[in-house]
């Protein structure tokens, strides 16, 4: 499935469970679109979400981006790889597919010219400040990139 292809419909439910599921665990109410759309938007710097977005994902019509679900899984004390996809970070098998992706990922970064190495760090590196996210990649915290980094100056 490429990054464009819409989740399948069994995927979005089984999100919409375990959202209801995580509220409920951290005592909010998993009725309340507007009240999850509240909530989210108090901890949320970018475009606030409306109560229908809200209602869309308890319904399981959809399922917010990765930047979204990083902040409720945050917000209700979940695992994000358990609120997206069911697996917990202690699943070995996802872990060794996470390594095995994230391996092969830094392959195709040594097998580039240095120049292009730097410029796909300050990529990254820009990206991840505009978003105000951290790296998740197994491995692969803000100190390994700025390692890397300095590796390519």
């Amino acid at each position: 499935m490429s990054d464009l292809t819409p989740p399948a419909a069994g995927e979005r439910q089984a999100f919409a469970r375990r959202l209801i599921e995580a509220l409920q665990r951290a005592h909010y109410p998993a009725d309340s679109p507007t009240r999850l759309a509240r909530e989210f938007n108090l901890r949320f710097n970018g475009k606030p979400i409306t109560g229908h977005a809200a209602r869309k994902w308890l319904l399981g019509e959809s399922i917010p981006t990765q930047d979204k679900i990083r902040i409720i899984a945050a917000w209700l004390d979940v695992p994000a790889p358990w609120l997206r996809f069911g697996v917990t970070e202690e699943d070995p098998a996802a872990r060794e597919d996470a390594r095995s992706k994230y391996d092969a990922l830094l392959a195709d970064l040594e097998s580039l010219d240095h120049k292009y190495q730097g410029i796909v760090f300050t990529l990254v590196r820009k990206m991840a400040r505009m978003s105000g996210l951290r790296s998740t990649a197994p491995g692969a915290g803000r100190e390994d990139l700025e390692d890397i980094g300095r590796a390519r100056e």
